[in-house]
């Protein structure tokens, strides 16, 4: 692994290859997590994503200072950055046999995306525009339907749903909403509807066009379709 390693890895690098669904990140976060130091690779990344990639906690009053002073674009890279590895962390607990160490590192993953949207840390992601919060709810999706283990199936809902709960996600367009929501109904994946459904709430008393009302309409219809599959928890 040491000898792949021969440039140092920026912050914009590990959050293009983020957004970007890039199928090798999960080596970089085994490096994050082998016995390369980080000084050869990766000396100049914030502390906020070591710490995210190292799976280190970035949660709680003591890490507040973390999230204190990011702009809305870095935080935004750093959510992408996060949902990857939780990402990568799933395929690896689940090559693992034994599901160690990365059992540990799973929870502490999911913990840290999580954490970023309870106070005190949410003062960071609450400030993110339509824009990124869009492209993150892109990344979600996109991250849904190429993951298809049960345990990770599991967490988009949960993720979607956050993302649509962010202030700015009323804001965004009625095209790519319907989009995003056709995309997580259409997936070939376990809770489609669960996933679909915090995206049609964003639509909640818009007007819509006649085209738009009628792809509404059609992916309401797979909504209730992909409800009706799915078994009941």
């Amino acid at each position: 692994m040491r000898a792949g390693l021969r440039v140092q890895i920026t912050a914009q690098q590990l959050a293009d290859r983020a957004y970007a669904c890039f199928e090798g990140f999960e080596v970089w976060v085994q490096a994050f997590s082998a016995a390369v130091p980080l000084e050869e690779w990766a000396a100049d990344l914030p502390d906020e994503l070591r710490r995210l990639c190292c799976f280190e906690g970035i949660g709680g009053p003591a890490n507040e200072h973390l999230l204190q002073d990011l702009t809305p674009a870095r935080t935004a890279d750093l959510l992408a950055v996060a949902l990857t590895v939780l990402v990568a962390a799933f395929k690896a607990a689940a090559c693992d046999q034994n599901f160690q160490p990365f059992g540990i590192r799973l929870s502490t993953a999911a913990n840290n995306l999580y954490d970023m949207f309870i106070q005190p840390m949410d003062t960071a992601t609450v400030n993110l525009p339509a824009a990124a919060v869009e492209a993150l709810l892109r990344l979600a999706v996109q991250l849904r339907c190429k993951t298809s283990d049960q345990a990770t199936t599991a967490t988009w809902p949960d993720v979607i749903e956050i993302l649509c709960e962010l202030p700015a996600a009323p804001q965004l367009p009625t095209a790519a909403i319907l989009e995003l929501a056709q995309q997580a109904v259409q997936a070939p994946r376990a809770n489609a509807a669960l996933c679909a459904s915090p995206l049609f709430g964003l639509l909640s008393g818009r007007e819509l066009t006649a085209e738009q009302a009628k792809n509404k309409a059609k992916r309401s219809s797979q909504l209730k379709g992909a409800a009706e599959r799915e078994p009941s928890s």
